[in-house]
């Protein structure tokens, strides 16, 4: 992946809307991060940013389709 490469994919949520994103570098877990949401709502999503200048690295936020 190349900065500023924007990446969308599909992910599962787990029956009580929770998933959870890692981050890897080198086949090395360098951040991870849950995010909570309701799996019957569809237009609500997760939004991932990973940025090794920005403290904690790895941000998940609340996003609309």
């Amino acid at each position: 992946m190349r900065a500023v490469e924007i990446l969308i994919r599909p992910v599962q949520l787990e029956p009580n809307g929770e998933v959870t994103f890692l981050a890897s570098r080198n086949g090395r877990a360098i951040a991870s991060q849950n995010w909570s949401g309701s799996p019957d709502t569809l237009y609500i999503v997760p939004a991932v940013l990973f940025d090794d200048n920005v403290n904690g690295r790895l941000l998940v936020m609340t996003g609309l389709r």
